[in-house]
């Protein structure tokens, strides 16, 4: 018969970590706070969709730009996919979207529009941003 095996401080704390389950985002988070969360990353989409729409409208204008044109509405398209998921979360937890949403659709169209006409590099960094 094997003697009883020691105690490994390392190894046990590996083997018990594997029991607690992970933590999920908002869980455990008061109603309110979920609320918030779900304002805040519904207006980030919303912003996206914006800001994508803009550029894309700026590119299709101008020759030789078609190219990043499709690049923009593409991902205007995926975007607009996490917005909607985002627009079904907001109507099933009963959340209403911010306050700031036409202010927020406002800088957004600026932002996405301006950096287009800047340049492509400039329209390249914002989408950068955005995807940070």
């Amino acid at each position: 018969m094997p003697a009883p095996r020691a105690p490994d401080p390392v190894t046990d704390a590996v083997h018990d970590a594997r029991r607690i389950p992970l933590p999920r985002p908002g869980r455990g988070a008061s109603k309110r706070r979920r609320d918030e969360i779900l304002r805040v990353d519904h207006a980030g989409e919303y912003a996206a969709v914006h800001i994508y729409r803009a550029q894309q409208a700026v590119f299709a204008g101008r020759k030789g730009k078609t190219v990043i044109a499709a690049d923009m509405e593409e991902m205007g398209r995926q975007e607009q996919v996490h917005l909607d998921r985002f627009n079904a979360l907001l109507n099933a937890e009963g959340v209403r979207p911010t306050v700031m949403t036409p202010i927020w659709r406002l800088a957004a169209l600026t932002l996405g529009a301006g950096t287009a006409l800047i340049s492509e590099k400039a329209a390249h960094a914002c989408t950068e941003a955005v995807e940070a």
